[in-house]
């Protein structure tokens, strides 16, 4: 088999707000530079639950188009959307305080 082509420079997928005001901040920012360029990013965006996407066949193949999976804090240390881009071959991109 062959590889998907990644025609998607990189795909977020995730809420805008957190309940951590300092990730919510970051993530605002985040989508307004991703939105600003369809082109190249998107952001589906889903509730603030941690309920996961469900039957996320539709997220999986995105995700299979995107070179970048940016996976910017949230909630909690452990992320689906994480776990989800990894599965599908994309290059995760973590945020940390410097």
């Amino acid at each position: 088999p062959t590889a998907p082509k990644r025609t998607l420079l990189a795909l977020i997928i995730g809420s805008v707000r957190t309940s951590q005001p300092t990730t919510s901040n970051l993530r605002k920012l985040l989508y307004t530079q991703c939105t600003a360029e369809p082109e190249a990013c998107q952001w589906h965006k889903t509730a603030h639950s941690c309920s996961g996407v469900v039957n996320a066949t539709k997220e999986m193949l995105q995700l299979r188009q995107a070179k970048f999976c940016p996976a910017p804090p949230g909630d909690s240390i452990t992320r689906k959307s994480l776990f989800d881009s990894l599965v599908a071959g994309g290059v995760a991109v973590f945020f940390s305080k410097a």
